[in-house]
């Protein structure tokens, strides 16, 4: 069975390759994949995001509100980050 796990960094200014890992990982052998995202590129997918959020402000409106919902209900679950992995 294989297990994704992302793992998320960046490229310092002396080239080196830092990534802010899990210190739960599991033993076993990786395949890294590095997708280089530059300043441009991320202020690209910024734009695109503002632009999709500005299209449909109501579902922002609708998700808080669930979700404010659900904590004065108490049925909100704590959020866990393993969990949003693929």
């Amino acid at each position: 069975m294989n297990t994704l796990i992302q793992l998320v960094g960046h490229i310092n200014e002396a080239g080196y390759l830092e990534i802010d890992q899990r210190i739960d990982l599991p033993p076993g052998d990786v395949f890294v994949t590095v997708e280089v995202m530059t300043e441009a590129m991320l202020a690209e997918e910024d734009r695109r995001w503002e632009e999709s959020f500005a299209r449909t402000p109501h579902v922002l409106d609708q998700l808080l509100a669930e979700g404010l919902q659900s904590l004065v209900d108490g049925t909100a679950d704590e959020l866990n980050p393993d969990d949003m992995l693929p």
